[in-house]
């Protein structure tokens, strides 16, 4: 140990774990929506069609178990080097026992990101830091906003690794998966459920149903997406006669819905 804890190292040390915590966010972030198996279980979140703050916690906890390593990988980053250099634990500012960052984010409007409220820093600031305007975008139905915009706190790792779009004035946005008007998690169930299918290879998805592929791999020629889940053991038949799953999915939505 070299040094001991200041009002400077404190604020260096804050700083650099919000940075740390904030890459492995985007980090696992952009793996969810690249990663097929990963996909399955983060698009629960993305089939919100409007936007709440209940969104926030739309999250499926296989979801959250994966993700939460991967953020604190980010900030042991920072973490191992101070439990080398400073004496003591590593510290935070705090103000009355808040992180300070989060109530600096609190007061940009961080809970607003999920609402839908078109909030822009401008086209400077919202390269540096997620307004509700460039998350809105996030979960945009429109192609060119699929996989953009995919930082936490900060814009930065959108701007560096080429993922960022900024908002237009005046620009409609619809939320959701697509825009046909299906929702492929209509309940608590099937949004918990459904996932453990979506993850599993097309192959064999289709070993399980007994279809086949046309052109080697292309559409599926399934019935519905209710066939497969029901064949898979996932969801009982019962629950289609009750009206808890949507028997009308078709299976070449479940191809577009299940893509990344």
């Amino acid at each position: 140990h070299y040094w001991t804890y200041g009002w400077g190292s404190l604020t260096v040390l804050t700083i650099l774990v919000l940075l740390g915590d904030d890459l492995g966010y985007y980090a696992f972030h952009r793996a969810a929506h690249n990663i097929p198996a990963l996909w399955a279980f983060h698009k629960v979140h993305h089939s919100a069609e409007v936007l709440t703050p209940l969104v926030a916690g739309r999250v499926h906890p296989i979801e959250m178990a994966l993700s939460e390593p991967v953020r604190a990988a980010g900030a042991a980053m920072v973490l191992a080097p101070a439990l080398w250099l400073f004496d003591g634990e590593p510290a935070f500012l705090t103000v009355f026992g808040i992180s300070v960052t989060s109530l600096i984010f609190g007061a940009l409007g961080n809970q607003l990101l999920h609402t839908e409220t078109p909030i822009s820093w401008g086209p400077k600031l919202d390269r540096i830091l997620v307004s509700p305007s460039v998350h809105h975008l996030h979960h945009s139905t429109a192609a060119q906003h699929f996989n953009k915009n995919m930082g936490g706190l900060l814009a930065i790792w959108d701007w560096m690794f080429g993922t960022l779009v900024l908002p237009v004035p005046g620009e409609t946005v619809r939320f959701g998966l697509d825009d046909s008007g299906r929702q492929v998690h209509p309940n608590f169930l099937v949004a918990y459920a459904l996932p453990f299918w979506d993850m599993l290879p097309e192959r064999l998805r289709d070993s399980v149903t007994g279809t086949a592929t046309a052109g080697g791999g292309g559409t599926m020629a399934a019935s519905g997406i209710t066939t497969g889940v029901i064949d898979a053991g996932l969801i009982d038949a019962g629950l289609i006669d009750a009206g808890l799953v949507d028997s009308g999915m078709t299976a070449g939505a479940m191809d577009k819905l299940s893509a990344p």
